[in-house]
Parts: C-alpha cells; sequence; structure tokens
C-alpha cells in the first residue's frame, strides 16, 4: 500500500515514521552499510582465493594498494606490505559503500513506486554490475593500469558476483521491512 504524503511523493507503508515525516534526510544511508560490507567482502574473499591457488594470498590488493598510493608498476611478486593491503581493503570497502548507497537508494525510489521485487533484483544485479565495473575501470584508466595485469576477467566476476550478493542484501531488507512480525516490519 502506497500513501501520500502532503509534502512529499508517495512513500511505502513498510517506511519508518522518521523516514515518511523527512526526519531522516537520507533514510537509506544506514541500510547501504551491510550492503557495501558484503559486496566488498565478497570480492575481497573471491580473489583471496584466487591469490591463494596462484600461491601468492593477498597479492592482488597488495599490487592494488602499491600502484595507488605509490605509484608502482602492477606486479603481483612484490612482497606483500600489510600497510598497503589495509590501506587498498579501506579504500575498496569505501568504493562499495558508495555503490551500496547508490542502490539502496534506488530500491527505495523503485519500492515507492510499486516496481515488483524480482524486477528490482534483476534491475539491481546489471546496474551494480555496471556501476562496480565502470567504477573499477575509471580508477584503472586514472592510474594508467594494464588490463592484462589486472586481469579484467577475474575483476568483471568478482565484480558480477558482488551484484548478485548486494542485489541480494538489498532484497532481504526489503523483506525485513515488509515483514508484519519483524520490529522494522509493517506491523507498526
Amino acid at each position: 500500500m502506497t500513501r501520500t504524503h502532503p509534502q512529499t511523493a508517495p512513500y511505502p507503508s513498510t517506511w519508518t515514521d522518521a523516514d515518511r515525516t523527512g526526519s531522516r534526510s537520507m533514510p537509506y544511508l544506514g541500510a547501504a552499510i551491510p550492503v557495501g560490507l558484503a559486496g566488498a567482502a565478497s570480492v575481497a574473499i573471491f580473489l583471496l582465493v584466487l591469490d591463494a591457488l596462484a600461491g601468492a594470498p593477498l597479492a592482488t590488493p597488495n599490487m592494488l594498494g602499491a600502484a595507488l598510493f605509490r605509484g608502482e608498476p602492477l606486479t603481483s611478486a612484490a612482497a606483500i606490505q600489510p600497510g598497503l593491503v589495509f590501506g587498498y581493503t579501506l579504500l575498496h570497502g569505501a568504493a562499495f559503500l558508495v555503490v551500496a548507497a547508490a542502490a539502496v537508494s534506488a530500491e527505495y525510489t523503485l519500492s515507492s513506486r510499486g516496481v515488483p521485487i524480482r524486477l528490482q533484483l534483476v534491475f539491481g544485479v546489471l546496474g551494480l554490475f555496471g556501476g562496480l565495473q565502470a567504477m573499477f575501470m575509471l580508477v584503472a584508466l586514472l592510474l594508467g593500469l594494464s588490463w592484462e595485469t589486472l586481469g579484467i576477467e577475474r575483476i568483471a566476476v568478482a565484480n558480477a558476483i558482488a551484484a548478485v550478493v548486494m542485489a541480494f542484501v538489498v532484497s532481504l531488507r526489503r523483506r525485513v521491512r515488509e515483514d508484519p512480525l519483524h520490529p522494522e516490519g509493517a506491523s507498526r
């Protein structure tokens, strides 16, 4: 059921009072944190497994950290430096939070317009994948990184996994909002 607030566009009946009254200017930001962390973690785990299978765990975040922070050429043979891995991991997480905020915002907008959840999932996966790929390609171009060294196929698969995971977490959030038995749900 969609209701109309006198000063705003229609909103889903599952939004909290703070969402409806506008006392929270961006209600989706809190929901973006688990979505972004899930996406970043899925990519990190995927690349960690690939690096471990190649005999060099943490080589990818170390290599990207060295390129990003020191301007060094990409090489997986460099010694692992925890500071580079940690710094890159923080930046990686922040980038995923930005993409997640856009995804959750889109979900709120589509929900308020009555778009079915299955269609939102399809749009979500495609939009997230496109956004993640575009963000990575932009960073790679700005840093002058080689596609061959990066393994663009690995990045595309990692971003596809992240897009599916993130869309799933967004859909779980919506289901929680619609669950009449959940404290955040429709029983208010």
